[in-house]
């Protein structure tokens, strides 16, 4: 059996919010992804978790309240481009938008966003940012080559970000769940990591620094991971097997040999990094941390999840934010 790879459009939207003068100058930027666990909007399109299907509890009011917490920490968040993973359309983005209206620090303004999920899937991931994106691509497989059908599988969103007179390349991930087993699933990833490798190599052929970045549903130490380095060998996928041939590339999590703590995942007592935010190029790391606000314990950091039963919560991950510099062009 052959393994078909191809890159798809799948209810793809890139739209521009509104355009005005008073765009940041700057070179350096910051960057954030944060997994905000089963947006939903408050209608019922067949397409939600069955949780929610059945519920009668999710309704446009709890939903309305999820946007007036998310809104506040998009704010607190304070990045200039914000990855979102698991909402599920472009109309939470654009009542996303609406309520961070008001802003009148023009700098502050996010008038750029695209989306993007696999046709009939239940959640997608979202970009929201303050400079201008384009060049849009979405990439996915068809995998026949496995003793089971493939599993529903995100794609792939790859964007250009203009910065300034720079541009950086956004590869945005939201992998296979752990859902049924660690190792039993770990082979999807693999492929999705193959799909990452190959976008990430041609970018760099092509002279753009990237950042991938996400919720990859995989802790960091289950990379090919060195931490000396704090570089991560993102591997191809070849011949059934997962080569060690790849490309390198940079986490944020790790600096000068050590992990910024505590984690981005909490579960059965123990902290993970299944969130990341990957980078090559010449992208100089500046900043980097697990963000902690109203949406995590005070004491803890353990984030405080959305319960369906009553509304509350906000998201079981937290978000990661880091701060870049462009050094040098390619």
């Amino acid at each position: 059996m052959k393994t078909y790879c191809t890159t798809i459009i799948l209810l793809v939207s890139v739209f521009l919010f509104f355009s005005c003068s008073g765009m940041t100058d700057r070179k350096s930027f910051t960057v954030a992804t944060w997994n905000v666990q089963t947006f939903f909007d408050g209608k019922n399109d067949g397409c939600e978790y069955s949780q929610f299907l059945k519920n009668d509890r999710w309704n446009k009011e709890v939903y309305v309240e999820r946007l007036k917490r998310l809104a506040a920490s998009v704010k607190k968040i304070d990045a200039d481009i914000i990855v979102l993973e698991e909402l599920e359309n472009k109309k939470n983005l654009y009542d996303l938008y609406n309520f961070l209206a008001g802003e009148w620090d023009s700098s502050k303004v996010y008038r750029w966003a695209c989306f993007a999920k696999e046709e009939h899937g239940a959640v997608g991931c979202g970009v929201l940012s303050r400079f201008p994106l384009y060049n849009m691509s979405v990439h996915s497989a068809a995998i026949q080559s496995e003793n089971e059908g493939q599993p529903s599988l995100r794609p792939l969103i790859c964007v250009d970000v203009k910065i300034k007179d720079s541009e950086v390349t956004l590869a945005v991930n939201h992998w296979k769940s752990m859902s049924g087993g660690e190792e039993v699933t770990e082979k999807w990833r693999n492929r999705q990591e193959s799909i990452l490798e190959a976008a990430v190599s041609r970018n760099l052929l092509c002279k753009k620094n990237v950042i991938a970045l996400g919720d990859f549903n995989r802790d960091l130490e289950n990379f090919c991971f060195y931490r000396n380095t704090g570089r991560v060998l993102l591997r191809r996928y070849e011949n059934l097997m997962q080569s060690e041939e790849g490309t390198f590339v940079k986490t944020a999590w790790s600096h000068n040999g050590s992990l910024a703590e505590p984690g981005s995942y909490f579960y059965k007592e123990e902290w993970s990094c299944i969130d990341n935010i990957f980078y090559a190029g010449t992208l100089e790391l500046q900043n980097f941390e697990p963000v902690c606000g109203e949406w995590c314990d005070k004491k803890t950091s353990v984030p405080k999840a959305f319960k369906l039963w009553n509304g509350s919560g906000y998201s079981d991950h937290l978000p990661l934010k880091a701060e870049f510099s462009i050094i040098d062009e390619l």
